[in-house]
């Protein structure tokens, strides 16, 4: 029998929500490149548990039992423990004594519980951090000082014990990790720095989708603050009044919090003939938007790392980031000034899309391969060391 790799992970896509494409590369990176049979497990988002397959993965669902609004988290995890056990009993066919890693991505749960299970069945236990919020500090809808405090206390006394007691803590980037020794008492056993890598089967340039009458920007993003598509949509806006050789057009794909108030501002200012909105896509669906553009603007000032960009790059597609993101740790340093940006400035951005107007020449490059297979065979060789 096979070796299983189990990967707990609060997203992972389905047929119906895209969520997660990354760790779906990751996964599928895993299984080729050591044959082990991995086993996926997401909690379910109902009362219902289901297992359902996406593009050869099979990936189960688990209901976990915890507070709203994040307070406490941990405090029932000896019950999703025993739920989570259970469950791997059946995934494995009783055979627990062959899994050899368990990996949780972020912190709470699966990260506690990939440690927890790990020490019990003598497997190697992987917490994967994909946001500067390692600890997840924020989350929640309570925002009450004295919620917050009491909530960090609790995280602080029983989530980074967890993080110290994992054979491996990995951040998207070494932004991430250091995000991480900003916690009191974190102290790791071993870290690593695993850059989403891209799967080049899937990025890669095509010829003929660009429209040669428009200098095309795109934007792939959640609608949420942070991403920040109004500050890309002014600059634009900024760029219609200039005297540019061709047309300017911006297509922005995502959902969220803050699309309305982008849709509003697009209407508002007579814009509608050069910013287009579009529905979310499937990963698979992205090659092709991506080859329709010239350049490719997400201004996201709290960005651990940010895939969009290096699938961009894949297919040969610069992009312009914001300073002092995971990205960064990536690009060239003769070319940061061209491709990163101050926080919320509009008219600086402006002026550096305008600088791949006049330079569409422009090839872009990083200093490190991305390739998602090579990426992961380095992991899987360090981590069985």
């Amino acid at each position: 029998m096979k070796d299983f790799y189990i990967t707990l992970t609060p997203f992972f896509p389905s047929p119906t929500n895209f969520t997660g494409s990354y760790i779906y590369d990751q996964v599928k990176a895993i299984q080729k490149e050591r044959d082990f049979e991995v086993i996926v497990i997401t909690p379910a988002n109902g009362l219902k548990e289901e297992s359902y397959q996406y593009q050869g993965v099979a990936v189960h669902q688990i209901k976990l039992l915890d507070l709203p609004s994040f307070i406490l988290p941990g405090l029932f995890t000896g019950i999703n423990y025993n739920r989570l056990l259970s469950k791997l009993k059946i995934f494995t066919h009783n055979q627990l004594q062959n899994i050899k890693f368990i990996h949780g991505h972020v912190t709470y749960p699966f990260g506690m519980l990939a440690v927890d299970l790990a020490k019990a069945l003598g497997a190697k236990s992987i917490v994967q951090h994909h946001g500067f919020d390692v600890m997840g500090y924020t989350n929640g809808r309570l925002k009450q000082q004295w919620f917050k405090r009491l909530n960090q206390n609790w995280i602080n006394k029983y989530h980074v014990p967890k993080l110290n007691q994992a054979d491996w803590n990995v951040g998207v980037s070494q932004k991430t990790l250091d995000a991480l020794h900003a916690v009191k008492g974190y102290q790791p056993t071993q870290e690593y720095v695993l850059y989403n890598g891209v799967d080049f089967r899937k990025f890669y340039p095509v010829e003929g989708l660009k429209d040669e009458k428009y200098f095309t920007i795109g934007c792939v993003g959640n609608f949420w603050a942070i991403k920040d598509q109004l500050t890309l949509i002014k600059a634009v806006e900024i760029l219609l009044k200039e005297n540019l050789t061709k047309r300017i057009r911006l297509k922005l794909i995502g959902t969220g919090a803050t699309l309305a108030i982008c849709t509003e501002y697009v209407e508002r200012h007579s814009l509608s003939n050069h910013v287009q909105f579009l529905p979310t896509i499937d990963h698979t669906e992205l090659n092709n938007f991506y080859n329709t553009l010239n350049l490719f603007v997400l201004p996201s000032y709290y960005e651990a790392f940010g895939c969009v960009y290096t699938e961009a790059y894949a297919c040969g597609v610069p992009f312009i980031g914001v300073y002092g993101q995971g990205i960064e740790e990536l690009i060239l340093a003769k070319n940061i000034s061209y491709q990163s940006i101050k926080p919320k400035q509009e008219h600086e951005l402006a002026i550096k899309i305008n600088y791949f107007c006049q330079h569409e020449n422009f090839k872009p490059s990083l200093n490190r391969s991305i390739d998602i297979t090579n990426l992961i065979a380095q992991f899987l060789s360090t981590i069985n060391q």
